[in-house]
């Protein structure tokens, strides 16, 4: 009937006492506490609004405890993907470590091998210098 002559608008109360009603208000009216305009989510199972921060949210503890054991979960997960992460990073540190290392005895060995090249070319051009 409401839809047929579209005079009103359906509307959503919530407060305290009664958590979720399906009303009509007409259609011009201005909506305030404790009706809402905003239609709750459909997965939600008992529907509250929660009107500091103006969405809805599910009242059902049954619910709610499955969205707790769902959260757990999630922050179970993002604690593995962290630890691994860590241990990660661990991994890297050690491996630019040795290669530090490495490249502290190339760089050793390099100069080595350049100074000794060195001294046989002087030598040499000595040697010529003496003829």
């Amino acid at each position: 009937m409401a839809e047929e002559n579209n005079q009103y608008k359906q509307v959503y109360k919530s407060n305290n006492e009664i958590p979720f009603e399906v009303w009509f208000a007409p259609k011009d009216a201005e909506i305030a506490y404790p009706y809402v305009e905003e239609a709750p989510d459909p997965s939600l199972k008992s529907p509250k609004y929660d009107w500091h921060t103006y969405r809805w949210y599910e009242n059902n503890e049954a619910s709610q405890g499955q969205q707790l054991e769902q959260l757990s979960q999630t922050v179970e997960a993002v604690k593995k993907v962290a630890d691994d992460s860590k241990t990660s990073a661990e991994s890297v540190e050690k491996g630019l470590g040795a290669i530090n290392q490495q490249l502290g005895t190339i760089t050793a060995v390099l100069t080595q091998v350049a100074t000794t090249k060195a001294v046989p070319e002087n030598a040499d051009e000595a040697k010529d210098g003496d003829k």
